[in-house]
């Protein structure tokens, strides 16, 4: 399943309501998600980062947290000291 993650949704309520379905009904599908807020990819199993339209990295969002000079560790700081502590502690529980 392809899911574009755009923020097309003004609600946080329908947002949160398609981020639930999409872990509850396809929980055993694998999803192919183009995202625009780290928050609704942290759980996810892999994440594959690209930089001028080639692959820059790859792994899950833990693994990819504890690399020095990853890309994606710097788009989650990116985010403010606050999102990234919330956006650092999904990925961490979530490999616990």
């Amino acid at each position: 399943m392809l899911t574009l993650a755009a923020p097309l949704y003004r609600s946080e309520n329908i947002d949160a309501f398609v981020q639930r379905m999409l872990r509850t009904k396809f929980a055993d599908t694998t999803l192919l998600t183009v995202a625009h807020r780290l928050n609704t990819i942290m759980d996810y199993d892999l994440v594959l980062c690209m930089d001028a339209g080639r692959t820059a990295e790859i792994g899950s969002p833990s693994e990819l947290l504890l690399q020095e000079n990853s890309l994606f560790a710097k788009l989650v700081d990116a985010t403010g000291s606050d999102s990234a502590r919330a956006l650092r502690e999904i990925a961490i529980n979530l490999k616990i």
